[in-house]
């Protein structure tokens, strides 16, 4: 990985928190149609997966943060409707933004998705998952 000075590390970390924070603060009406959810979820060498319904033609976003240790991971999102096509993704390609990762799509249409989260490494990495 190439490296990238410590300032530009924590000044990327806060930009995102502070996208993260307005995203979730938002009060406009948006998917999913359960609300807001948050949680820490300790994710290895499997896929992170979780189904939710979501409004159509309603902005959607996930966002994934690692836990910052090293060896630092490339954490993805994957976004699959109901008959499992490949919504939206994002492969975590940045190397600026370490083991943070968005995404932010529209459904097509009012029905259930399933959001995948996965990272590249083989060990257990502590992620926050939001979904708005």
């Amino acid at each position: 990985m190439r490296y990238v000075g410590k300032f530009h590390r924590i000044a990327i970390s806060a930009a995102l928190m502070i996208m993260c924070c307005a995203m979730l603060c938002v009060r406009a009406v948006s998917s999913p149609t359960s609300g807001s959810w948050q949680s820490r979820e300790e994710i290895g060498g499997k896929i992170w997966s979780t189904t939710r319904t979501f409004r159509g033609g309603e902005r959607a976003a996930v966002l994934a943060i690692g836990d910052h240790e090293e060896p630092d991971v490339r954490v993805q999102i994957a976004v699959f409707d109901a008959k499992g096509v490949l919504i939206a993704e994002d492969k975590g390609d940045s190397e600026l933004a370490g083991d943070y990762v968005g995404l932010v799509w529209y459904p097509p249409r009012d029905g259930d998705y399933r959001i995948e989260v996965r990272h590249s490494g083989a060990d257990v990495n502590k992620i926050y998952i939001a979904i708005k």
